[in-house]
């Protein structure tokens, strides 16, 4: 397989993967890099790993990658569904608004319409009147 080929059924496949997976990966890879460091600054600082420092560190990120990051994510998720239904409420609202004043507009209308019919009932009853008068 070629390396181009490989590189194309990789970003195939990564289409398919769920994209809370790449931040509990991120969380991983934190975790891990932090283990990490901590082994790299024993080693400067006291010139030996310390036994107990890496056995708290994969107990710290192991709490961390399977506990703590899968909440985050969850949480994080849960924002996200929330974020998106005020959205759709927030754009409900502005479609009611808009129809709470075209409705105010066309009661306005109506009123207006209904005045006017009057006047001309007004002057129409006056014509007759003056009409039976003369």
């Amino acid at each position: 397989m070629t390396f181009s080929r490989i590189l194309r059924e990789f970003a195939r496949r990564l289409k398919t993967i769920n994209p809370w997976h790449f931040v509990w990966i991120i969380f991983l890879s934190a975790e891990i890099m932090t283990l990490l460091l901590n082994v790299l600054q024993s080693l400067l600082r006291w010139e030996r790993i310390s036994a107990e420092l890496i056995f708290i560190g994969i107990i710290d990120a192991g709490v961390n990658a399977l506990i703590i990051s899968p909440l985050a994510i969850y949480f994080l998720r849960h924002t996200a569904r929330l974020e998106e239904m005020n959205r759709l409420l927030e754009a409900e609202i502005s479609e009611r608004i808009d129809a709470e004043k075209a409705l105010k507009k066309s009661i306005e209308e109506q009123k207006r319409l209904e005045a006017q019919l009057m006047h001309a009932q007004k002057m129409e009853a006056v014509g007759t009147l003056a009409g039976g008068v003369a």
